[in-house]
C-alpha cells in the first residue's frame, strides 16, 4: 500500500504516477470491501487500483489532493488494473496446456509400444472378444479336427478319386 501525491492535472498515464511515502498499514486490518477501505491510523480511504478499470483510476488520480492507494507494479513499470489480465492465469494455462501435450505424447507413446508387443495380443484380444463379440462367429472345432493352411487350388475329381 503506498501514498501517491498526484498533481492538480490529470494523469495521462498511471505508469507514471510518482510514489512518495510507502505505508505499512495492513489492507486486511482495514473495514470496507475489495475496491476501498477506510484506514483508521490517518483517516483517509485507501484505494486498490488493480480493482478499478484504466479510466476509473485516472478519474481518481486526476482529483486535487493526496490520494491514499494500494498497487501492484509489474518488472516492465505498467500497474496492473482489473482490465489487466493476471499474470499467473497467464502462467497457469501454460502449464495446463503443457501438462495435456506431455500427457498425450506419453499416451501415443505407450499406445505404440503396447501394440507392437506380442503379449498384448494374447492378454487383450479375449477381453475384447467378451466385450465386443465377433458378428461373425467363428467355427467350432471339433476333436481330431485338422487346420491346414495354404494356397488353395481346385481340382477337378477324376475317376481315382474317392
Amino acid at each position: 500500500m503506498v501514498v501517491a501525491n498526484t498533481p492538480a492535472k490529470p494523469t495521462t498515464s498511471l505508469d507514471h504516477l510518482v510514489i512518495k511515502t510507502p505505508c505499512t498499514m495492513d489492507w486486511g486490518l482495514m473495514d470496507g470491501d475489495n475496491r476501498k477501505r477506510f484506514c483508521s491510523r490517518c483517516e483517509k480511504h485507501v484505494y486498490d487500483v488493480s480493482q478499478m478499470t484504466r479510466d476509473e483510476a485516472l478519474e481518481l488520480f486526476a482529483g486535487d489532493g493526496t490520494i491514499c492507494a494500494k498497487i501492484y507494479r509489474r518488472p516492465d513499470g505498467t500497474i496492473v488494473t482489473s482490465e489487466c489480465p493476471p499474470q499467473e492465469k497467464k502462467l497457469a494455462k501454460r502449464r495446463l496446456q503443457f501438462s495435456i501435450g506431455a500427457l498425450i505424447a506419453l499416451l501415443t507413446a505407450s499406445a505404440g509400444v503396447f501394440a507392437t508387443s506380442p503379449w498384448i495380443v494374447r492378454t487383450v484380444q479375449p477381453i475384447v472378444g467378451k466385450w465386443f463379440p465377433s458378428k461373425n462367429p467363428k467355427p467350432t472345432v471339433t476333436m481330431g479336427s485338422m487346420c491346414v493352411m495354404g494356397d488353395v487350388i481346385c481340382v477337378e475329381p477324376t475317376e481315382d478319386t474317392p
